[in-house]
C-alpha cells in the first residue's frame, strides 16, 4: 500500500463493505519535509514552483482524494466530498 503514497506525508484508507477510497496529505513543499505542520483553514499553503507532485490536480498543500490510482488524479477534500466518500464506502446516507 505504501507505493501509492509516494510523495505524500500521510495516507488514510476509507475501507467499507462496498468500496475503498484513499485520502493523502501533501505538504506545501514536496521536496522539503518539516518536523511540524500548521493547518490553517483560511489559506491553504501554496505549492512551490520548484516542487513536483506525482498527482494531477494538486495546487496547494492539504488533504486530497485520489480518484484514479493509475492516472494519479487528485481532488482537494472538502467536507462535502468527505461525506460523499464515507457514504460510498459504507452505503450510509448522511
Amino acid at each position: 500500500m505504501g507505493a501509492w503514497a509516494i510523495g505524500a506525508s500521510g495516507r488514510i484508507d476509507l475501507i467499507g463493505d462496498f468500496a475503498q477510497q484513499i485520502l493523502i496529505y501533501l505538504e506545501k513543499d514536496f521536496k522539503k519535509k518539516t518536523s511540524g505542520t500548521v493547518l490553517n483553514d483560511k489559506e491553504p499553503p501554496e505549492i512551490s514552483k520548484n516542487s513536483y507532485s506525482p498527482y494531477k490536480g494538486v495546487e496547494h498543500g492539504g488533504c486530497y482524494w485520489i480518484e484514479d490510482k493509475r492516472l494519479g488524479k487528485a481532488h482537494p477534500v472538502s467536507k462535502e466530498l468527505l461525506f460523499e466518500l464515507l457514504a460510498e464506502v459504507t452505503d450510509y446516507a448522511f
